[in-house]
Formats: structure tokens, sequence, C-alpha cells
């Protein structure tokens, strides 16, 4: 149902079924079996590394060892009866709060919660078996007494700890201590009752004292026998690390958030952090050092405590002196304080944040509307609309001084730019914990001989010169003449390429569907834009070139000769990400800039694309002198996209510290990817389908140490030449501004592509001679060429074009390629995954040989000339056309984007009836699921289902993957299914979509991932005019399909006994009496999380 009435009732429905379960047998032991299979489903080594931080940082309180899914001989033991109790004793009406949030009136919401949940009967926990409450303990944490009989809907709670704990600060804490590090409560573990929220004040006046005193006491001759002077130290060490990362916590109480003083302490915090956080990234980064550093403060309800962190990732055999370089900053921020240009900065930056989340408003999303909500409540803080945090925000900055925020930022650093101090004076970290590989042999005396080391160096005030920030990066005076101002409105028009626009079919400044525009400049570059309010005062642009991994050289394949290196585009792209020098300006200044900006960027790199991905506010943030932030964005496209030369000084330049850095990071992640399970398993399947091809696996690290920075420049900087690129952005900006900047930044490019040294596009270290290819697969580029006659786009070559996935059949046992797989991975905890997968078309029906999916089905033959015509009429969008629904059958399967919508139907059947088979009825899994590739340039694909199980019951899980997907195809000769698909599993496959598909449109990200490839020539079903309009017929075309349509799609994916592969990947010991004993804490991943 649709009503906004029905639908809140059917989720309090939801809600208190939680409080009024009933238990049966069958249900308990499906439940039994999918928690035993997330144990071993989610046990990767970063959860591991997860768990080993927080046994660290809560080593003295029950947060180090009660995990929320429990220990595996308990829930292996616990019976129906022990269910009951468990639940009796926790979930009732007296333990709930129920939060909501929604476009409906407040008196509607009570009056329906009211009526849904208001009769739920109260529970005795005595009788259910728990303890029962403790009157006076009730009282001190602002609990009224048990009520009498008929009032069932006052607030009580089942049951009491026995000894005080942070519970009296607040009622959504844990029923914990800690022992705390910094400010007054240094060292001890005293519940501060003086910050309690203002629900519990007067009463816990009345708690205790003495009990609450014995209690710390408690807990701090816990924390005493675990600590020394440098905390809980910890090193985490596995064979599955192949990077070292550090952790360094110092615990300190919340504090509630209730007056305009505590609000400006607040933000002095914000400020300090921003500081140091950019210090991190931009001073420390002169080598290749981290892979990830970050400095943080957060208040975490579900830990009852405000954890302040430093966390790095660095090489292992870098690992002091990147931690010691991290460590410095830190000191030094904490001993010498901020400047006040970064303070004026980073005002700026609190200013313009808070003001975009007001111009937000009523759109942010509920969800994120509810978290804020529920934290703020559990913390104490006053909760506050977007408006009022604005209006608040002004008042305290105007407030705010230098003093105040050196004070935060002394706060902040002390348990390091004091450590070694005398004992019980100055804070000791709480946890500091390493987590390396098994071959670093870093061990806790080696850590703590290191702080001791460090804490001898002398501090020295650091050199932030270089800090200094540019209001532009691209000023007038070096804009090329004629584009130095803004531009009027016919200068603008003058830069648009008429002569394309007019010729081809929805490009031009007319809106199309959603009300977006494809204009060419005639520069040659093709830009996408939306204007929208979706997003107040936000945008997002995304800049896309062809040229992903398949572009690389497969040495033994068809590019062997004329394509870049192997690794070569994706290193060149993390380069580009490492390093940030435009022009003139230094990566320091890029950067700054980008901060000061708000300016998001991430680079990414896949098998057919490389994407520049950048997110911004649209409004002026960095102050009345600089440029607003999408005039920031322009300056930077324009550079990435004009390459450097004597006439020109701006552009991007290649470093060679920031290929040290990607290199470090890129082989890293590929290591770490292919040495879990997970990662290992996807990596031999996949490799089994390419005949191993290196393009479509992870980059190894010989193959990477090969690049040169001369190399990676030469395999990018001719796929950012402006004919090749597409810019789709969308946001709350104007059109004619938008236009402007399109035309004052790109429309100025030089239309001749690349380079005219030695780095041109036909050099022979970026696509060796492509005179030797056919000239409709090459671009005739010779210094001094006619720009006009230069072909638009270097596309592949068909071969290359076809994606080498190719089924099993020929394999033969014993040979270098397999059909069926056993992985084993190298690991001391039993876990297993497998893999049933398959050849597939791409995302618009084109199999691997070009084959179009409807001819391989045989659906063109019966088109007839009508038939014909009204495909035609439609996907020109020619008046008087015929709608989608009014085309025949064969008209509509005719329609680009029907095998591209029947696709996606398949994947949300196949995963719903693999989830229902596989973990509802046979109970081998917690989860089961079914992914297509989606390749928009690549012919064909693959599809892969993935179940995670006990090594035990993998061969089971995985033969019942199997026989899933062979019940649901229909036999070729009889055409019947085993298990035929339904129309309810269509039409719930189709709200899902559907559903998705309305709540993304709320987003700039989601528009420009629409408009991307509708003006590139290698995506033709994509194009204007060819009828794959994902703005104006997606909801129908979804709608349209059948169950007849999924029967036929299903027929062009390899699903047969003999067109599968199929493996299992296991760690550990596969028999029970040969694994090692249960961790501690069980296998999932915690509810304590901060991150």
């Amino acid at each position: 149902p649709s009503d906004r009435t029905t639908m809140l009732d059917r989720a309090l429905d939801a809600l208190a079924e939680v409080l009024e379960a009933r238990f049966e047998k069958v249900r308990l032991e499906k439940e039994r079996a999918a928690v035993l299979s997330e144990m071993s489903m989610v046990n990767t080594i970063e959860y591991r590394v997860e768990c080993a931080i927080l046994q660290a940082l809560h080593a003295e309180n029950s947060l180090s060892q009660r995990f929320p899914i429990g220990l595996k001989p308990l829930i292996e033991s616990w019976e129906l009866d022990d269910v009951k109790k468990f639940h009796g004793s926790h979930y009732n009406p007296g333990n709930a709060l129920v939060y909501l949030v929604g476009d409906l009136p407040l008196d509607q919401m009570k009056e329906q919660l009211t009526r849904v949940m208001g009769s739920i009967p109260m529970k005795n926990a005595g009788d259910a078996g728990g303890k029962p409450p403790m009157a006076g303990l009730l009282s001190a944490m602002g609990f009224p007494a048990k009520p009498e009989a008929g009032t069932a809907t006052e607030v009580v709670v089942s049951e009491a700890p026995d000894t005080p704990t942070l519970k009296l600060q607040s009622r959504h804490f844990p029923p914990i201590l800690h022992g705390w590090a910094g400010g007054e409560l240094n060292g001890k573990a005293t519940i501060p009752l003086n910050l309690a929220v203002s629900s519990q004040k007067s009463s816990a006046q009345q708690a205790d004292f003495e009990a609450c005193k014995e209690a710390a006491l408690e807990c701090e001759k816990t924390l005493d026998s675990l600590a020394g002077r440098g905390g809980v130290i910890r090193v985490f060490s596995h064979e599955m690390l192949s990077s070292c990362s550090f952790h360094l916590f110092a615990k300190r109480p919340i504090v509630p958030i209730t007056t305009l003083g505590e609000y400006k302490d607040a933000l002095a915090i914000r400020i300090a952090l921003a500081a140091l956080q950019v210090r991190l990234n931009v001073l420390s980064r002169s080598e290749p050092l981290f892979a990830y550093v970050e400095f943080n403060m957060l208040d975490s309800a579900r830990e009852a405590c405000a954890v302040c962190s430093l966390d790095m990732m660095c090489d292992p055999s870098r690992w002091s002196m990147a931690l010691q370089t991290a460590l410095r900053e830190l000191r030094a921020l904490s001993t010498f304080g901020v400047t006040e240009d970064e303070m004026g900065r980073y005002v700026q930056a609190l200013l313009a944040d808070s003001e975009q989340l007001a111009a937000q408003g009523d759109t942010v999303a509920n969800n994120d509307q509810l978290s804020y909500m529920m934290e703020s409540i559990a913390c104490g803080h006053t909760f506050m609309s977007a408006e009022q945090a604005h209006s608040m925000t002004l008042t305290a900055l105007d407030a705010l001084t230098l003093e105040d925020v050196n004070v935060a930022a002394r706060q902040l650093g002390a348990h390091v730019s004091d450590w070694g101090g005398t004992s019980g004076e100055s804070p000791r970290p709480s946890a500091f914990i390493a987590c390396v590989p098994k071959d670093v042999g870093l061990a806790e005396d080696k850590l703590l001989s290191f702080m001791d080391g460090f804490a001898q160096i002398p501090v020295e005030e650091p050199d932030l010169s270089q800090l200094k920030v540019p209001p532009s990066l691209l000023p007038a005076e070096i804009m090329p003449v004629g584009f130095d101002h803004v531009l009027s409105k016919e200068e603008v028009a003058a830069c648009f390429d008429d002569a394309i626009e007019s010729s081809t079919p929805g490009l031009g400044p007319v809106p199309g569907p959603g009300g977006t525009r494809l204009r060419r400049l005639k520069s040659g570059v093709r830009f996408n834009y939306r204007s929208s309010q979706d997003e107040p005062q936000r945008a997002f642009l995304r800049l896309s070139v062809p040229g992903g991994r398949a572009a690389e050289a497969d040495p033994n394949g068809p590019n062997s000769e004329w394509g870049p290196g192997l690794g070569s585009i994706a290193l060149g792209a993390r380069t580009m990400q490492e390093g940030g020098a435009l022009g003139g300006l230094s990566r320091t200044q890029v950067e700054l800039f980008c901060v000061d900006q708000l300016i998001m960027v991430e680079i990414i790199t896949d098998e057919e694309f490389v994407h520049f991905n950048f997110a911004f506010p649209t409004n002026k943030v960095a102050g009345e002198a600089s440029v607003s932030g999408i005039e920031a964005v322009f300056q930077i496209v324009r550079q990435l996209i004009a390459a450097p030369h004597p006439e020109d000084p701006a552009g991007f330049v290649w470093e060679q510290d920031a290929m040290e850095r990607a290199f470090v990071g890129l082989s890293q992640q590929q290591e770490q990817e292919i040495s879990s399970l997970e990662g290992a398993a996807c990596e031999a399947v996949i490799r089994q389908m390419v005949r191993g091809d290196p393009r479509f696996t992870a980059l190894k690290g010989p193959a990477l140490e090969k690049v040169s920075l001369n190399q990676a420049s030469d395999a990018l900087t001719p796929l950012l030449s402006p004919q090749r690129v597409e810019i789709s952005i969308s946001g709350d900006f104007s059109e004619d501004a938008v236009e402007e900047f399109a035309a004052r930044y790109l429309g100025s490019l030089d239309k001749s592509p690349g380079r005219t040294d030695d780095k041109m596009l036909a050099s022979k270290d970026a696509f060796g001679d492509l005179k030797s290819l056919p000239v409709e697969q090459r671009a005739t580029v010779v210094s001094g060429a006619d720009p006009e006659a230069i072909v638009e786009s270097v596309e592949l070559p068909a071969e290359l074009l076809a994606c080498p996935f190719v089924g099993p059949q020929g394999l033969q046992p014993g040979g270098e390629f397999l059909q069926h797989l056993n992985v084993k991975v190298p690991d001391s905890d039993a876990r297993a995954i497998a893999h049933v997968a398959g050849t597939a078309p791409n995302r618009w029906g084109k199999m691997n040989d070009g084959t179009d999916l409807r001819d391989l089905l045989g659906l063109n033959v019966d088109m007839t000339p009508e038939d014909l015509e009204a495909a035609r009429a439609h996907s020109m969008k020619e008046s008087g056309a015929p709608s989608l629904a009014q085309l025949s059958e064969a008209a509509r399967r005719a329609q680009p984007l029907w095998p591209a919508a029947t696709l996606a139907l398949v994947q949300e059947v196949l995963n719903r009836r693999l989830f229902s088979v596989v973990r509802e009825r046979k109970q081998l899994t917690y989860d089961a699921n079914f992914q297509l590739t989606a390749f928009d340039r690549l012919n064909g694909g693959w599809w892969l289902v993935t179940v995670t199980a006990s090594p035990a019951k993998a061969p089971a899980a995985l033969q019942a993957c199997v026989d899933t997907l062979l019940d649901v195809k229909a036999d070729p000769v009889s055409g019947y299914a085993n298990s035929p698909l339904t129309n309810d599993n269509l039409r719930a496959a189709q709200r899902v979509l559907n559903n998705k598909h309305a709540a993304e449109l709320n987003t700039n990200k989601y528009w420009t991932e629409l408009m991307t490839g509708t003006q590139l020539p290698c995506v033709p079903a994509k194009a204007p005019g060819s009828g794959a309009d994902c703005l104006r017929d997606w909801i129908s075309t979804i709608n349209a399909v059948t169950l007849a349509d999924l029967s036929l799609a299903l027929r062009a994916l390899e699903i047969g006994p003999e067109t599968m592969y199929t493996c299992i990947a296991s760690s550990g010991s596969t028999n029970a009496a040969d694994a090692p004993s249960a961790d501690l804490h069980g296998h999932t991943m915690p509810s304590l999380m901060r991150r």
C-alpha cells in the first residue's frame, strides 16, 4: 500500500512483534543455523582486526568479550525455554524506546503508536526467570517505581545491574565502567554523575555514592592489572595481513551539549581536529608513509564513552617512521596549537557546512534524521533542527577565540604530548594496538620502547608557511585571451557546437527527461547537466573517459603490441589521486584549496572506464574573495584535461613521490584482497573464465614495478583529451551559470588532443604504432595536424571489446584451467565460501562475440514492418509515436532498454530464490546472492553466485545453489522448469527496483550515473535517440517485463552442468577436533563500532 498511515501501522506492527514474539522450535532451528553460518561469513581478517582493537580498547569491562552474537557453544546448546526467558527479561515495553521520524502530523503518529503498541502487556522479569527489579537502584537511575496494574504504558525497567554503572549517566548506555584518560577524571573509573542527562540528574544525585565509588575502584584495579604506563598495549599479528595498522586511544566521558558554552567547546574540538587532519594529509605525505591516517574524537553511546583515536595504516618496512611522523604532528598541535590562518579557514568551513545543512532542511533523509536524533538523546545532547543548529553555530563561532581552540587541542593530544610524565598526573593512553603481518616481529615491549624513545625527541614547532591557500586555481591573467572574464550569453553560445547539436537527436539546449541537457562544446568536450534542488547547495560532477583496465596490454593477448603496459592505467589513476599539483601550484596548495572549498575527489578505475568523481558545494564557502565551489571544480577539471606545454603552463603535474605512494597503496590493496578467503575464491573463478587474462585479475607487485612514471602519464594523458572525455553534472545551480563555467573553462581548451612533445598520443610508450591499425580504430595524430581532421574517439578494436569470459566447455581435468576448483587459503580459523559462475550478456544484451541477445534468441525474426516502424518512432520520441505499453511484444523487446531491465529483474528474482531455498528452506547458509556484471562498453560478461557456509556444509550449500539455478531455468527441449518463476516473484522484484530507482532519483550522484555514457560513441545503446532512455522509460520498461521475458533472459545465461564453473574455498581445518577453540567474542560484526 502507498497510504502513509497504513504503512506506519505496518511498520509499528512489525516492531510490536519484536515485543510479542512467538517462539517455535522450527523457527529457532532456522535462526540457529543462520547465526552459526553468519559466524563464518563475517569472520574476515578485517573483522578480526576490529575485534582485536575493541578487545584492547575495552579491556577493563565486558565490551571486550560480549559481542552481540555470543559464544558458539552456547548458541549450539540453547533450547526454546532459554530463549523465552531471555526475551522475557529484556524485550518488554519497559526497556523499549520508539523513535518516529516522518511526514505525518505529530498527533497522528502518537495516536497510531498508542493504538498499535499501547496495549502490549508489561512483563515481570521475575516471572520470566530473570532477576527482580532493585527498587533503590531503579530510583537512583531515574526510573519511576513499578506501576500498578492497568498502567502498562508507564516506563519501567525489567532488570537492573547489581552494581552502579554508566547507566547512571544515561539509561541508553551499556551497564559498564571505563578507565578514563585525561581531564579531571584521569586514571579514574568514576561514574560522572555531574554529566548525567537532564532526565536523570535529580535521581542520580540520590544514588549511593559509596556504591559508585566502590564499583569504580574495582574497575581501576582491573585496569591496573592489564595496563602499564602506556595503557593497554596489544599486538595482533596474522599471516593474512599485508600492511601494518596502529591505533592509539584515549577514552573520556561523554559531555552532554546542553548550553551555548558546551556547544562552543565542541566546535573548538572540531576545529582542532580539522587542523590536525589536514596537517597529517598534507605535511606528512612528502614521502609515501601512509596508506591511511586519521585522528578523530567521537561520542559513542553504544560504548558509553567518547573515544579520541589516532588510526593509521602503513607499509610494514616503514612502520616506525610513519608512526613517528603521525605522533609528531599530534604532539606539535597539542603543544603549539593552531595558527590564526588555520582557525579562520576551519571556522569558514564549519559555517559553510552548517549553512548547507540548514539549506537542506526537510530534504534530509528520514533515516539520517533518525540516527542523529537517537544519538543526541542517548548522549544527552540538546536535539536541534538544522536551522536551529546553524543559528547556534553562528553565535558560538562569533564568541570563539584562538585560545579556546588551543585549549581543546591541548586536551586532545595530552596522552601523547605528556607521555612518560609523572605517574597518575600525566594522562596515559587507554589503549595502544598494533595489527601487523606475522613476519614483522613486533611485540608489546618493542612498541613501548618505541614510545619511550619518541617521548625523548624535542618538540619542534612546524613550518606552516606552505599552508597559504590561493583564492583561485586559475586567475584571469593566465586564462587564454577571450576567456579571461565572465562570458556574455552570446560568447557562451559561440562555444557550443551548433552543427553537431542540431544534427544529433537529443543534443542541444532544450531540456530532456528529468530536466537533463546534453551539450557539445566546440573543443570536443561532451557536457551533460541537470539543475536540481534535491540537494540544496550541493552538486556532483563525473568526468568519464573510456579506457579502463581492459585497455591495458595483455602480454599474451591481441593488444600486446599497442596497448599501454599492464597496470599503467590503474596505477596512473591512483597516482593522480595521490598527487594533485596543478600548473604553478604545489600539491599542498591544491589540496588545501579543495579542503577550503569542501571538495571531495575520488578517481576510480574499472574494466571499462576511468571516472573522476567530485562532490562539492555550489556556493562560496571559503569567503567572498574566493571562487564558488562549482567554479573551483571546473578549474580543476580544465587542468586535468589540458596537458601542460610551454604556451599554457596550467595542467596536471605528474610527481614521482605521488607515484610511489600510489604503488604502495595499490599493491597493498590488491595483495590484501586476494589473500582473503573471499578475494582468493573470486580471483580463482575469474581466472578460469578469462583463461588467465591479467587485465581482469588482481594486479601483482612485479607487474606494477615495471610501470614507470612516464608510462603511467602516457597511458592517462591521451585518454584525457577533450574529444574523449564526457562530463556530467547534477546539482543546485542555474543553467546559465553552469553553461558559462563550461564555456569559459572547457570551451577554451585546444581541440588538439594530448601533447605535442615526446608524450603525444601516438608515442610508442602510450599505444605503440597506431598507424598499423585500420583508420576506424585509430586517431591520426601527428604534430601540426589539423584538429578538425582528428578522429573524435580512439576506440578499442573489436577483438578487445569482447570480454574474454568463456565457458568451461573443452577443459580437461588436470589442465591449467579447470571447471571445478578447490582453493585452500592459509588461515587459522575454519571458514568456507563457494561460487557458481557462468558467462552472460552485457547490460545492453551484447554477447561475448558481439551477437545481440535478441538475435541469439531468434526474437528479431518475428518483427513485422509495422513493428519496426513503431519501435523506431518510439525510440526517436517522434510526435504521435506509440507509448511503450502500445507497442507489440516484439517491438517492446526491440527497445534498447529491454535487456537491461530484464537482466536486472533476473538478478533480483534469483537473489530472492537463492535466499528462500538455500537459507530459509535448507538452512545451509546465512546468505546467498546472485550478481550479474553490467558492462556498458565491453561485450559479454558473467554472473556469479556467492554462498558462505561452514567448511563441513560448503559442498551441500554449493550443490543447493546449483540445483536452485537448474530448477529455475526451463529445459531447452520440453520448455518446462522444475521450479519456475512466478508472477509473485516478478512483481516483488519490480517493486524493489522501482522503489530503489525512485529513491536514488533524489541524489545528484545517481543522476550523473544515468547521464554518463549518453554521448560516448563506445556506448551506442545509451546515445540520445537510441531508445535506451533510463530517465524516461526505466520504470515503464521494468513494469512491462513479463515472465516470458525472464525465461528468455535466463536462456542467455550459461546455466547448466556443462557450462557453469564451481569453486569451494576454505581455510583452517574441516575437522572439528583440529579446529581452534572458539573466540571469546564469537564472530559477528560488533554493534559497538565507532567508524
